[in-house]
């Protein structure tokens, strides 16, 4: 990749930033579609989880952390809940997901008030379906709002080209991603990095990951095992597995004029 893209991609999250962060709209988020349910933390009055994402629009900004967003139209996530008698149902999860982002451009957070979905809860989980996205709630005063156009165009075209991408050389990478996740939302409901990887290793919990993947996100955490904070560490190396696809998008997206 030419070292000029990686200019285009700091000097305008830079300039954005600073210019216009307080005011203007962020990027439209991916949010990947998740190969296995994703069980959520519940307490609080809330269930809540990690979700990884990526940005589809280089030339804004990205998102700080606690920005509100909501699901594109046509995007699919679904709930699973366990009720305490043992019976399961499905919700569509539209109408009750809240979303904000966490880290940037690629991890959301998605919360869902017990309230919404009965106190008789036991278990909640989350699918996301494929090629969704988030839009950034709309600031006041915004000088440079996403008009409809671009969040048709975003959503639909750009989406679909990041959904091509997702499955070509990164998908070794994304399932990483994806598994460093899981450990993350583990680790938040408190257990430790040794609970949670000796948990993955007895159940062989690869969700449908492949060997080449699983090593990788073995990799990572062996590496995070060395860290004070381990939690943060297995973010970073999460969000810097996104970071190199979506550098690979970014570039395939300006060679086809998107």
């Amino acid at each position: 990749m030419r070292t000029s893209l990686v200019t285009l991609v700091v000097s305008s999250t830079m300039i954005l930033g600073s210019a216009g962060s307080a005011v203007a709209a962020p990027q439209i988020l991916a949010l990947l579609e998740t190969p296995k349910p994703l069980e959520m933390t519940c307490k609080g009055g809330q269930c809540t989880a990690l979700l990884s994402s990526y940005c589809l629009q280089v030339e804004r900004y990205a998102p700080k952390s606690g920005m509100r967003l909501h699901l594109a139209k046509g995007s699919k996530v679904t709930l699973h809940i366990r009720r305490a008698d043992g019976s399961v149902v499905t919700v569509a999860g539209a109408a009750v997901t809240r979303f904000a982002s966490a880290r940037k451009e690629y991890a959301v957070r998605v919360s869902v008030p017990m309230a919404a979905i009965g106190s008789d809860v036991s278990r909640v989980t989350l699918s996301v379906g494929s090629q969704a996205s988030l839009i950034p709630a709309r600031i006041a005063g915004d000088p440079q709002p996403h008009r409809p156009g671009e969040i048709r165009k975003v959503t639909t075209q750009h989406r679909l080209a990041g959904h091509f991408v997702e499955r070509g050389r990164h998908q070794t990478a994304i399932a990483a991603a994806h598994i460093l996740n899981r450990l993350i939302n583990r680790m938040e409901r408190g257990a430790s990095l040794n609970t949670v990887v000796s948990r993955w290793v007895r159940k062989g919990e690869r969700g449908g990951a492949s060997i080449a993947a699983t090593r990788l996100a073995a990799h990572h955490v062996g590496q995070c095992a060395l860290h004070l904070n381990k939690a943060d560490c297995l973010a970073a190396r999460h969000d810097n597995l996104l970071l190199r696809f979506n550098l690979t998008f970014w570039r395939r997206g300006k060679d086809a004029g998107l």
